[in-house]
């Protein structure tokens, strides 16, 4: 879970009033946090229990959710930036390999110590966890007075360019940075396969930055006393990047500093950061069903705006930095964290039952134990997906995705039909890790058949590793059905993410219950795994209702 650094001094002086380390620790249960230490002086480290709530992880954030608690400020925080001439041209060169970038500039009192110390956590704390170790999201920042305007974003080779990485004190071409700075070492994955690396460079040709890698030692190193920043962000994701963009620079309105928004002209032109909001209609019906209060409108109304909604009526306006709220309940839970869960009235218990497993469960826990046995590690990935990699790149058609009407990202847009496709893009974000990894997942998935959604029970696993086959894929199939106790058979397979006649369909009884057998190469080049690689998936649940006939 997230933990960050925060000074007493500094959070009071953000939170317009003076708090003790205990009002800050019954505070924190807003942020679903906890004071995890404190010196007894200034410093603290905070933890936090949610990790979908990226906004938080500073200072400020925790700060802005203050104001709101203790009622310095109601409702919505209003942020705007000042429209400048400022460009970032974006290079057809980069739409295969880092094709997103976001931008603002800022101006405010001299930065100290403490807000670069806070600044560094929460670039790091964006780009680790929220940015996924930068690849999704990395972020930049620099000396604005040095920066001569327009600056290009493109892909040049590896040789090409030469600059002095921050932390070095001689010039290094882009492929050496790689290979030599101990940035370029732990984060050179990221660019792996590429032909080409990305450069920011300003229209006298300098160089700001090699990202995800590395700044420049000379436009990207600030210290205390500057007074101009500019702050890039670049990524695979455009609204990861844009909205992390967004939560910077509210960042940087909270401590009093006039942001600028930046033109970015690429496909086509936007200006970022962008503080646009949503709206979404809550009733007292709704939060009524869900936390057993009778709440009144008004009450509704002063309980979201502790929580720094915007509330007219029953129109609940989401701020712009919040990714987290992609339903009603999502707002309907700030509801109840506003009220405090402590205060929530007891309700008798109804029912008495005795609790047992149920019996599809037993087959899924002895699954997952028998292929824990066989040397995999358990993954636990997100039930949301999307159609490429569900289907584009496992070379597979549609099988009925469930799709969702609101979605935030099209990363997340449906729910997942089957779940090898997220045990290869796993394999596929740790080439650079030793081989063999041979990794398993059991969950559900969801299918539509006609207007019916279904939801079964799968298991599935893949192993990479230069001996991989259908030989060894075959004997992990065999001890995991034996294990589950089992009669089964198999014929030829008909799944097209395999190779013609080195895979299988799996059977008990007459009925078809899962596949397996060597990865298609045109699977494995779309997710750039370059070693052979076995997969199965299995349905529990059909095996499950096959037992009981």
């Amino acid at each position: 879970m997230p933990t960050i650094y925060c000074s007493l001094t500094d959070l009071c002086k953000l939170t317009r009033r003076s708090l003790s380390i205990k009002a800050v620790e019954e505070l924190l249960e807003y942020a679903k946090a906890e004071i995890e230490s404190y010196d007894g002086k200034d410093s603290m480290r905070v933890k936090f229990e949610d990790t979908n709530q990226p906004h938080l992880w500073s200072t400020e954030g925790i700060a802005r959710l203050f104001r709101g608690a203790l009622g310095v400020e109601k409702g919505l925080a209003i942020y705007k930036s000042e429209t400048t001439n400022d460009t970032i041209i974006v290079d057809k060169t980069v739409a295969g390999i880092r094709p997103h970038i976001a931008a603002f500039s800022a101006k405010g009192p001299a930065i100290n110590d403490i807000f670069i110390t806070q600044l560094i956590q929460f670039q790091e704390k964006l780009c680790e966890g929220y940015g996924m170790r930068r690849k999704k999201v990395s972020i930049g920042i620099y000396q604005y007075p040095q920066i001569q305007w327009p600056i290009t974003y493109k892909a040049v080779a590896p040789t090409s360019t030469r600059f002095v990485p921050l932390g070095m004190d001689k010039e290094y071409h882009l492929g050496e940075i790689l290979t030599l700075h101990p940035k370029g070492i732990e984060y050179s994955w990221i660019l792996e396969g590429c032909a080409q690396y990305p450069i920011l460079a300003d229209a006298s040709g300098a160089i700001l930055s090699f990202p995800p890698i590395i700044n420049s030692s000379d436009l990207g190193k600030i210290k205390s006393g500057n007074t101009e920043l500019l702050i890039e962000l670049t990524g695979t994701d455009q609204e990861a990047v844009n909205l992390t963009c967004t939560i910077l620079a509210a960042a940087f309105c909270d401590r009093g500093w006039n942001v600028r928004s930046v033109r970015i002209a690429g496909q086509k032109t936007i200006k970022t950061p962008s503080f646009a909001t949503e709206n979404m209609i809550i009733s007292p019906k709704q939060a009524k069903a869900i936390l057993g209060l009778d709440l009144k409108p008004e009450e509704i109304s002063k309980l979201l705006e502790r929580m720094r909604y915007g509330v007219k009526g029953k129109n609940v306006t989401i701020p712009s930095y919040r990714a987290d709220i992609m339903h009603a309940v999502d707002v309907i839970e700030d509801i109840a964290i506003s009220y405090g869960y402590n205060t929530l009235p007891d309700a008798p218990l109804t029912t008495y039952t005795v609790g047992d497993v149920k019996p599809s469960t037993k087959i899924i826990d002895a699954a997952r134990e028998i292929l824990m046995g066989c040397g995999m590690q358990e993954l636990m990935s997100a039930i949301l997906s999307h159609k490429d990699l569900l289907y584009s790149k496992m070379n597979h058609p549609d099988v009925g995705t469930v799709e969702l009407l609101e979605y935030k990202s099209i990363t997340y847009s449906v729910l997942r039909s089957w779940i090898l496709p997220h045990l290869l893009d796993v394999i596929s974000a740790n080439k650079h890790n030793d081989y063999p990894q041979a990794i398993f997942e059991q969950g559900e998935v969801s299918v539509r058949k006609g207007k019916e959604i279904i939801d079964y029970e799968h298991i599935a696993f893949a192993v990479v590793c230069a001996s991989s086959d259908y030989a060894a894929c075959r004997s992990r199939v065999d001890s995991l059905m034996r294990g589950l106790n089992l009669t089964y058979s198999v014929k030829p397979g008909t799944c097209p993410s395999y190779i013609p006649g080195r895979c299988a369909d799996l059977l008990v009884g007459n009925e078809i219950v899962g596949h397996f057998g060597e990865m298609h190469p045109l699977v494995l080049d779309k997710f750039e795994i370059r070693t052979p690689t076995i997969g199965a998936e299995i349905n529990l649940t059909k095996i499950h209702q096959l037992r009981k006939k």
